[in-house]
């Protein structure tokens, strides 16, 4: 048989693996939680930036385009001088294309 010594020693060891185990499981459902708490009020925030940031770039886009459209030799719509003038604003902003509509869209 083994001693005392023998059995209280792999009791208390099996007692501090037990203790360990529920702490270890109580502390990964807290963390997960917390994880979970904090995405949830990080994700709004962070696509609301986002949602800024795509925002203004748009607008300045636009607003490139509106300074353009706004030249003299634009508003005249002499395709002999616009075409040029739209070639190089196309290559200065980096677009890959510009078009031109009417009032109707076509």
């Amino acid at each position: 048989m083994h001693s005392i010594s023998t059995r209280l020693m792999i009791y208390f060891i099996l007692s501090l693996m037990l203790i360990c185990s529920i702490i270890g499981i109580f502390i990964y459902y807290t963390a997960a939680d917390e994880l979970i708490l904090q995405a949830e009020n990080a994700l709004p925030v962070q696509s609301r930036h986002m949602a800024d940031n795509v925002d203004s770039y748009l607008y300045t886009h636009f607003q490139s385009l509106k300074t353009i459209s706004n030249r003299n030799a634009v508003r005249d719509a002499n395709w002999q001088i616009l075409k040029p003038i739209l070639i190089e604003e196309q290559h200065n902003l980096g677009y890959e294309m510009t078009g031109l509509a009417d009032i109707n869209g076509r």
